[in-house]
């Protein structure tokens, strides 16, 4: 699937009215479930559709290995309203998820979670 970050722009292309929304009543029983994976690979969204599960995903696992209290809201706050921008690039999104995969990489018994791979 052309699903790396160079290759969203493309797979959106390829993904078309798929990514448009469609009416799911209007739609073959076998569409469902590639709608299903064009959303779980966060296709029609590009990566920053992931963003913010990502940083809930990070701040938790951060608090399960520190037992920090993290406010969730005061941190992913800002990285939602990053996300949202039209104007961020998947690039721009891939790398704070890479640096949120690296921060968690270098604490012991942390668990890098699967919302932060790009």
């Amino acid at each position: 699937m052309l699903n790396g970050v160079g290759e969203r722009e493309e797979a959106r292309e390829v993904a078309g009215l798929m990514c448009a929304d469609p009416d799911a009543d209007m739609l073959p029983p076998f569409m469902a479930p590639l709608i299903a994976e064009l959303d779980a690979a966060n296709v029609c969204t590009g990566i920053c559709g992931g963003l913010a599960a990502c940083c809930r995903a990070f701040v938790a696992s951060l608090r399960a290995t520190t037992g920090t209290a993290i406010d969730v809201s005061q941190i992913c706050g800002a990285i939602e309203r990053l996300a949202a921008d039209e104007s961020t690039s998947d690039e721009t999104c891939a790398e704070i998820m890479r640096t949120y995969e690296r921060s968690l990489e270098n604490l012991p018994n942390a668990t890098v979670p699967p919302e932060c791979h790009p």
